[in-house]
């Protein structure tokens, strides 16, 4: 009975040994997959950053542009408004 003990330890040791050498293989490929993983979530995160700077510079423009926009709408109602005066001292 010892030496079938002995026999059942010995396989026992084997196999945690067979264990862990697959257990570091997984832990390996893990960390691999890990990094790449981080590596393109960092990409994709500037990529967003980026993007968000770009589209509030874009915002900004369209603001400035609505704003000129308006003041010409405004001047132009102005002139007209002069115009339509003249006119009418004109036709006196």
């Amino acid at each position: 009975m010892d030496e079938e003990l002995k026999k059942m330890l010995v396989k026992i040791l084997e196999n945690q040994e067979e264990f862990k050498a697959e257990l570091r293989k997984h832990t390996e490929a893990i960390t691999s997959l890990d990094e790449k993983i981080m590596q393109r979530t960092e990409a994709l995160f500037d990529g967003y950053k980026i993007n968000s700077e770009k589209i509030d510079e874009l915002t900004d423009k369209i603001d400035d542009l609505r704003f000129d926009v308006n003041n010409l709408g405004i001047k132009t109602l102005k002139s007209e408004n002069k115009i339509l005066e003249l006119d009418r001292r004109l036709a006196k």
